[in-house]
């Protein structure tokens, strides 16, 4: 019997299988396709009514567009309709949205979205943040989003009725990447899964995300709860099919990577050279990637640089922007975390409004601004922040401050206020937004609004056709002013959360090996720094090696054409 046959057969028998299903295989394996072709057959075969929907859940929004385009090369135009690709924040939003308040003493919820709850627990560990978050869900229908999950299950278990309505109106669930799925989220599958059929898709050498609570053990948890009939697609690969890239995430696994040679995975062992940034090479091996695209006249052509690191992705995106070496700027898309650019938009937003003088505008901005200070990196912030804004807010009470920083940034908002109360608005919101960022740039900030800057480069709410444009430009015909431009920029930046896009990424982009997770590119360039940014963090540590060799994987697996990593000459990783 050849080998294609075994594989024929085994998905002949996937696709004809009833109950619970577990769906395992490596990158590229035909998962989600396989998948959704399984839920079409029950579809037809039992005819549903127009309200129910095979529910596809997701744990990142870039997953979607992925989803959507294997629905359209797999199914025609009705089934489409009896389909919902959602993630858990947007499926726990919706349940508890309409629930939540039995759980609750408010009658209405309300979403705290992250940043927000950043800047508000900035002085709080993240140890005792959960129970602060679920006190002011329970007694005041704020609802973080760290608690969906944890909530969502809650409901479904004491309230049999709700849990048989959404089982009604999703009879199969496809959870994708199960295998990251954190013990709140785990609780919630195994209650939806009393009257639905779970079909869940995992790869164990994907699993890279046990700092926010995945188990080793959960693809043994389904089994024994669910008692499934497993398939496994195991290392078949049509993302990059013809190519040896997947064989090289294998090989990481073991080690056989070093002693094998690639064809489609190169490994550049980057040099040292005086005045020259180390991230000429990560540009220089970019422009090549881009050269390849156009050679091949490849429309809609997607590249991604990998980094390890927040920080070093930052840095990185600075280089590209600049043309620092000689070498051209190269526009790109940054996959950077929204709390600091959504604090940061929120304190622009401000400026754009129409009330107050100078004084109160600047009072309002500087609060604006102290929460940004407070909150844009998601984390506790330090003794160092709490303190200076503690001091500037106590000053916008008492009117005293002490301090040459203190008072160099105080009279620093006051001077932005006074020159956007001399600036006319035009009725054109990216104009004017643009005009707010320049009024900034005019005068000599110190660091706090300079990082302000930075993180608001990132925000794209303004680009053409987008609903906050169309809603201020709405609001200027109707009363000459933008409104409430602050509300507006809030409902926003939280309605991005629950937006399923179905956006691909195209052209360059930048973002954290953690990041790419689920994702796809034409080619890939993994970069590591010289001495941070490291792949491997600690290279004594088996652990930290083991964790390292998951986490390549995945980002070398991102690509369907090419691969490349660069790392240092002088300072190779160990497990290249």
């Amino acid at each position: 019997m050849s080998l294609e046959l075994i594989f024929d057969m085994k998905r002949l028998d996937f696709l004809s299988s009833d109950g619970h299903l577990l769906l395992l295989g490596g990158p590229g394996s035909g998962k989600t396709t396989l998948s959704l072709v399984r839920a079409k057959n029950e579809i037809t075969k039992q005819e549903w009514n127009k309200t129910q929907r095979v529910l596809f859940l997701s744990f990142a929004r870039a997953t979607i567009a992925r989803v959507v385009e294997h629905l359209k090369s797999n199914m025609d135009q009705d089934a489409h309709e009896f389909f919902e690709i959602n993630t858990y924040h947007g499926f726990c939003w919706r349940l508890l949205k309409s629930h939540g308040y039995l759980l609750s003493n408010s009658k209405k919820i309300v979403a705290l979205d992250p940043a927000a709850a950043a800047a508000e627990l900035a002085h709080i560990n993240m140890e005792n943040r959960i129970d602060i978050l679920k006190k002011k869900f329970e007694e005041n229908g704020v609802l973080g989003f760290d608690l969906f999950a944890f909530y969502s299950g809650d409901l479904l278990l004491r309230s049999k009725n709700i849990r048989k309505l959404m089982s009604a109106k999703y009879p199969i669930i496809i959870v994708d990447e199960f295998q990251d799925t954190n013990c709140d989220e785990w609780r919630l599958i195994q209650t939806l899964g009393v009257d639905s059929k779970i079909i869940a898709l995992a790869d164990l050498d994907q699993r890279i995300y046990e700092f926010r609570g995945a188990d080793p053990a959960r693809i043994e948890d389904f089994s024994k709860h669910f008692s499934p009939k497993i398939f496994d697609l195991g290392i078949e690969n049509n993302r990059s099919s013809g190519t040896d890239i997947i064989t090289f995430g294998n090989d990481l696994l073991t080690g056989k990577n070093k002693t094998t040679t690639y064809t489609n995975v190169k490994i550049i062992k980057y040099p040292y050279y005086k005045n020259i940034s180390s991230y000429y090479f990560i540009k220089t091996n970019t422009l090549a990637s881009i050269g390849r695209m156009r050679v091949l006249k490849k429309k809609d052509w997607s590249i991604v640089i990998l980094v390890p690191t927040k920080a070093l992705m930052a840095s990185v995106s600075d280089y590209l922007f600049s043309d620092l070496d000689k070498l051209p700027i190269i526009e790109h898309e940054v996959a950077i975390d929204h709390e600091g650019p959504s604090l940061a938009a929120l304190a622009i937003a401000c400026l754009l409004e129409e009330s107050g003088d100078a004084k109160s505008l600047s009072k309002k901005f500087g609060e604006k601004l102290l929460i940004h200070m407070r909150g844009r990196t998601g984390a506790p912030a330090g003794k160092s922040v709490i303190v200076l804004t503690n001091a500037i807010q106590s000053y916008y009470v008492n009117g005293q401050l002490r301090g040459a920083k203190r008072t160099k940034l105080v009279n620093d908002i006051f001077k932005i206020a006074e020159l956007r109360k001399e600036y006319k608005l035009t009725g054109n919101p990216t104009k004017d937004w643009i005009a707010m960022l320049d009024i900034i740039r005019s005068i000599d900030v110190g660091n706090d609004l300079k990082t302000l800057l930075a993180d608001v480069r990132f925000v794209r709410f303004l680009t053409r056709g987008t609903s906050l444009r169309q809603r201020l430009t709405e609001a200027w015909k109707n009363s000459g002013t933008y409104g409430e431009v602050f509300s507006a920029f809030k409902h926003a930046i939280q309605q991005e959360h629950f937006i399923a896009t179905t956006r691909k990424r195209t052209g360059v982009n930048v973002m954290t090996m953690h990041k790419s997770k689920g994702k796809e590119f034409d080619e890939v360039i993994v970069y590591e720094g010289y001495k941070n940014g490291r792949f491997v963090r600690n290279p004594s540590d088996q652990k930290s090696i083991a964790e390292a060799r998951l986490l390549l994987r995945v980002a070398v697996t991102r690509a369907r054409h090419m691969t490349t990593l660069l790392t240092p000459y002088s300072n190779q990783c160990i497990i290249l």
